[in-house]
């Protein structure tokens, strides 16, 4: 036949309904009406999150006390004497950076202060180079 190259082969089989846009219906009796769609809230950028300072000065706390716990166990009341200064400082030294980077990028508590000890730690250990 002319121009069947240009049909597909199901057009005009057995069950074929040619295709009619259809108009839009109304809903369904009893369907409540659909609400309006509402954009969700947008998130603020650099929110700075309340309270990042008491999580970073407990941990650096508690990681000081912890070190000086291990002096005193491996090297006795002398050498608690002796680490008390360095490791405050180094306890100090190592909250303000943990501190400006938590605050800005919100992290939960517990990730801050697990980020304290261990940023303090790391400093006290390269303390001990020079003191």
């Amino acid at each position: 036949m002319e121009g069947d190259a240009d049909r597909p082969s199901w057009l005009g089989g057995p069950g074929y309904q040619p295709y009619q846009e259809q108009p839009p219906h109304a809903p369904m009796p009893g369907a409540p009406p659909y609400p309006a769609i509402e954009a969700p809230a947008r998130p603020r950028v650099n929110e700075r999150s309340p309270g990042v300072w008491p999580a970073v000065a407990l941990a650096a706390a508690f990681a000081v006390l912890l070190n000086l716990v291990l002096e005193l166990v491996v090297n006795g009341l002398v050498g608690v004497g002796l680490a008390t200064a360095p490791a405050v400082l180094v306890g100090v030294v190592s909250a303000v950076p943990v501190w400006a980077v938590a605050r800005v990028r919100r992290w939960p508590w517990q990730f801050t202060a697990a980020v304290t000890v261990l940023v303090y730690f790391v400093l006290r250990a390269l303390s001990t180079l020079v003191f």
